[in-house]
Formats: structure tokens, sequence, C-alpha cells
């Protein structure tokens, strides 16, 4: 999957993706890397899948909307999606490097999927996602000239990829915290090794003064 760099995991409402109906999400990144897939929380609305792929495309942003052709792509089976809610993963198939404090959208459209027992997703109403906002087509063309903003709303994601380690500080003070409380056991396993060389050993000619007689070490 990949290190996830951009997110947005807050409160939660839903979004119902239909043949006409599609939703995307503008974001800034907040560092350099190669996008590789891109999750939401996802459920099947009546029953089980039984038909529908999800496919997304990424393109940059103009005005907090989708511009130009797409940078990347991927798509997924929505067949066995059950009635649950769960982080449900799209790889892409072309992937891109998206560049740091650079602002990029992902539109998400669901083929084969019935009015009925639509793809239910999470958006977060709350609007604290400061690296953009919820796009919304009501049109069942997927052309991202159809998606207007939602300035309240933004949806529920993940996207992974590779590059830098994000969280490397965080790992650093991790690995400090683990040497700080070994610190005892290793003082305490150094103690025993210096009394192992300190001992005194057999040298086998006579010098040390242990004499070997019949197999067993005794003192001469």
């Amino acid at each position: 999957m990949g290190i996830v760099y951009d997110n947005d995991l807050g409160g939660q409402a839903t979004k119902s993706f239909t043949s006409a109906t599609h939703y995307g999400q503008s974001f800034s990144t907040e560092t350099s890397y190669t996008v590789t897939s891109i999750e939401i929380i996802a459920n099947a609305n009546l029953t089980v899948m039984a038909t529908g792929i999800l496919s997304v495309q990424f393109y940059a942003t103009l005005s907090g909307l989708p511009t130009g052709t797409a940078l990347a792509w991927g798509s997924a089976n929505l067949i066995g999606l059950t009635t649950t809610a769960q982080w449900f993963g799209c790889p892409l198939n072309q992937t891109t490097a998206l560049v740091s404090g650079q602002q990029y959208t992902f539109c998400l459209t669901g083929y084969g999927v019935s009015t009925a027992n639509s793809l239910i997703a999470r958006s977060d109403i709350s609007a604290t996602y400061a690296n953009g906002t919820l796009l919304q087509s009501l049109v069942s063309s997927p052309a991202i000239s159809n998606f207007t903003v939602l300035l309240t709303e933004d949806l529920v994601f993940r996207l992974s990829g590779n590059g830098a380690i994000r969280y490397l500080s965080g790992a650093i003070s991790a690995i400090a915290y683990i040497s700080v409380s070994a610190f005892d056991k290793l003082a305490a396993n150094i103690n025993i090794i210096s009394n192992i060389s300190a001992a005194p050993y057999h040298t086998g000619d006579g010098s040390d003064g242990l004499l070997v007689k019949g197999g067993v070490e005794a003192q001469g």
C-alpha cells in the first residue's frame, strides 16, 4: 500500500454514488510523493454488491476544480462489497508524482452501480479539512466540466504512495524512547560481559597455575 500521505478522517455523513451522481475531492499535498492508491470509507446500500466498478482519476486543480487531462487513474471491482462501512481501496494503474504544496483533484465514478443498491461513501461535514473541498456531479457523464464545489463538506479519504518518510521525527522519538527504556538491561549485560572478561581462564600450558588431570582442571 505504501505510506499514507494525505487524508481527511473527520466526522462522517453519507454520499451515494449512482449512475448519475459522482463525487471528487480537491487536496493540497503536504510533501512530494508518487501516489499509488486511494481509499474511501464505503459500503453497499442494501445488499452485497453483485456488480459495479469504482473508477478514479487525478487532475491538476484550477480555482478548486479539476482541469486538463488525467494525471493518474485506476479502478477497483465493487463485487462483494458488503453493507458494513469499511476502508475500500482503489489501486492506481497509472501513478503520478505529486509536488508538495500543489493542489490536485481526484474524481470518483461508480460504473454499473444501481440506484437502489448504490455505493455509499462517507463525507466530513465538519469542513475542518483545510487543504481542499468536496466536489459533486449530478450528470450521468463523468466529464470534469460537470463537477461543482461543495464548500461545507469533504470526502473521507486516504492517499498512499511512495516517497520520503513523512513521520521521520516521530520514528526517531520512538527509537530514542526504546533505547532509554532498555538502558538498564543493556548496562546489566555489559556488566556481566565485563565480569566474564575479568575471570581467569585456562591457557593449557601450565602458566596459569591450572593443571589438567584426567580431563579435570585442578589447582597446581
